[in-house]
């Protein structure tokens, strides 16, 4: 298994497209969050 730390700058920009995305749709963005830790851990 791969071992990576993600930057702030990266976490930063994680939570901007989630804020983006929560303002129509909540639920996609936390299946956004979901979908990227699935994707980063693989």
């Amino acid at each position: 298994m791969s071992r990576f730390k993600i930057s702030q700058q990266a976490m930063q920009d994680i939570e901007n497209i989630w804020n983006y995305i929560a303002e129509n749709n909540p639920q996609a963005a936390d299946n956004f969050l979901i979908s990227s830790e699935k994707n980063f851990r693989s």
